[in-house]
């Protein structure tokens, strides 16, 4: 090492190094004034404003700025830094493996993340939550006195593009690494409950299949039990007499008759006279008085009616349907 010239420790760093490291690099080792100075810059932005602006530069330039602006000493550490990342033995593959790794976690990647997997009012919750209201309120250029809130509500009008651009000028690399890296964690939680509850229902489904499988087993086990006891009873043919033996259960005694009030039921056979006042035939309704004789040929006294055949056609019929109450024995 105390051999190396500067130029070929700057040479060693810059073929390891990403041009966001350089930048960083040199954003560790300058003051405000001296990043400033090198950029030409007299405007009263921040230092990371400034760092952002440097960014802009080719790797070429970086490396012009590392070798005039910093000392041998500092870039003797910065490359014993990078040469304890990627190994003692030096070889180009894990110089490419670890350069890709640096790379991946540049300012402008995390910013390319965080803008893929966040939501335009995550953007600004963000912005909220590490800006002051006066660095709020210079971004939308409102000199009002409003609240932060209200500012809030106001940066909520702006494109995603500006909120992404407004993040990636105004937080640092870490402030952005933290939110990118809880985003992730918020991006694991929701596929792990995904995954528990895609489980969850295949374990419902499961349990409904099972309990299906087992009430069409227990039908076909009393299918077939009934089948047995059926063929069971067709099969005994040998009885023994003198054993109890299972007959089917007596039938329901039947319901008692209906009971009407008149007269009362009269026999098949009996002679009778019938009241057919009232009754239409032909059209006409008959007078008060009117009667024919016949014989009662059946009685039904749920129904609460008497069949008699007449003696004389009536209506084009000789049997007709009646009543009790006008039916009266024949003296």
């Amino acid at each position: 090492m105390a051999s190396e010239t500067k130029s070929e420790l700057v040479e060693e760093l810059s073929s390891q190094s990403t041009k966001a490291e350089l930048v960083e690099l040199l954003g560790s080792r300058l003051k405000k004034d001296e990043v400033s100075k090198l950029l030409d810059d007299e405007s009263d932005g921040t230092k990371e404003e400034l760092l952002h602006k440097l960014e802009s530069l080719t790797k070429d330039e970086l490396v012009r700025a590392v070798e005039s602006r910093l000392t041998k000493d500092e870039i003797e550490r910065a490359v014993d830094a990078v040469r304890a990342e990627t190994g003692d033995d030096g070889d180009s593959d894990g110089r490419e493996r670890s350069g890709s790794a640096r790379q991946s976690s540049s300012k402008s990647e995390l910013v390319e993340e965080l803008t893929s997997q966040s939501t335009k009012a995550e953007l600004v919750e963000l912005l909220g939550s590490r800006l002051k209201k006066d660095e709020i309120s210079k971004l939308l250029d409102d000199e009002s006195d409003g609240t932060k809130e209200e500012l809030l509500r106001k940066l909520e009008s702006r494109t995603k593009d500006e909120l992404v651009q407004a993040v990636e000028s105004r937080l640092t690399k870490d402030e952005i690494e933290r939110a990118v890296d809880a985003v992730r964690e918020d991006s694991d939680a929701d596929e792990d409950q995904a995954d528990e509850r895609s489980e969850s229902r295949q374990q419902q489904s499961r349990q409904q299949d099972d309990d299906e499988d087992d009430e069409q087993d227990d039908e076909s086990q009393g299918r077939e039990q009934q089948r047995r006891r059926t063929t069971q009873h067709v099969d005994d043919t040998d009885l023994d007499w003198s054993a109890e033996l299972e007959w089917a259960p007596p039938p329901q005694p039947s319901p008692a008759p209906v009971t009407y009030a008149g007269a009362a039921p009269f026999m098949p056979g009996a002679r009778v006279r019938v009241d057919l006042s009232g009754l239409p035939t032909l059209g006409i309704f008959l007078g008060k008085g009117a009667s024919a004789a016949g014989t009662i040929t059946a009685v039904n006294a749920h129904e609460r009616t008497v069949r008699v055949y007449l003696d004389a056609c009536f209506d084009g019929q000789k049997e007709i349907f009646l009543p009790p109450e006008r039916v009266t024995l024949d003296r």
